[in-house]
């Protein structure tokens, strides 16, 4: 279950007012694929059982006031795929490395 007073770090996928979607074979933001790094191909190349998702099953319209997140640990992680877009006001920071 998502906390709210709990930081967490994701990864950003959309932003407002996009349409995002997930296959067995990808992602895809406003009905084109979206280019993964080489470096993350292996945990974003695919989603299976993309259909179970409560936010990521369909194509997704993502509210003009948010942002669509993803955990970069895909199997255990809960982000936008599971409880929706993440509100503007939520953010906290940009992590950079």
């Amino acid at each position: 279950m998502a906390r709210p007073h709990f930081p967490y770090i994701k990864r950003v996928l959309g932003l407002p007012g996009e349409t995002i979607s997930f296959t067995d074979t990808g992602v895809f933001l406003n009905n084109k694929s979206l280019p993964i790094p080489d470096d993350l191909a292996k945990c974003l190349a695919g989603f299976p059982g993309s259909k179970n998702y409560a936010f990521a099953g369909k194509p997704y319209n993502i509210p003009d006031d948010s942002i669509f997140v993803v955990s970069d640990n895909l199997k255990t992680g809960i982000d936008s795929r599971h409880i929706g877009a993440v509100p503007m006001r939520c953010l906290m920071g940009r992590v950079v490395f």
